[in-house]
């Protein structure tokens, strides 16, 4: 499968149908990374400058968000993590839809297939 480059908001919001839950969190790195065990896909949000997140949620949908002025926000996208009765924020240069082998090791796994991309390079 190739990675899709995203850059424009048509191909958000984008549906995971499958359960993420918080996995890592780096401040030296401001890195958060979510993980879907059912599924072996991973999350990976970088240059984070500001988030409010839910330990997990159920049928994990991301778009940009609409009650953010992009523009404003310190960080170039201002993502937002929707679920069944929970919601939450991540503010961050990039974000990173992998398809992986097993639960993440690492940041960036070997087994890491990015399905697609949104944000800087």
């Amino acid at each position: 499968m190739q990675a899709i480059q995203v850059t424009r908001i048509e191909h958000l919001p984008w549906s995971s149908g499958c359960r993420f839950v918080a996995w890592r969190y780096g401040a030296g790195h401001s890195q958060l990374q979510l993980y879907a065990a059912e599924k072996k896909l991973a999350l990976l949000f970088q240059g984070v400058e500001f988030m409010s997140v839910h330990r997990s949620y159920p049928d994990l949908a991301i778009a940009l968000s609409s009650d953010v002025d992009q523009r404003a926000s310190a960080a170039p996208l201002v993502v937002e993590l929707m679920a069944a009765h929970k919601s939450g924020l991540v503010e961050c240069s990039k974000v990173t839809v992998m398809k992986l082998a097993a639960a993440p090791d690492g940041w960036w796994p070997d087994s890491a297939q990015v399905l697609f991309s949104l944000g800087g390079t």
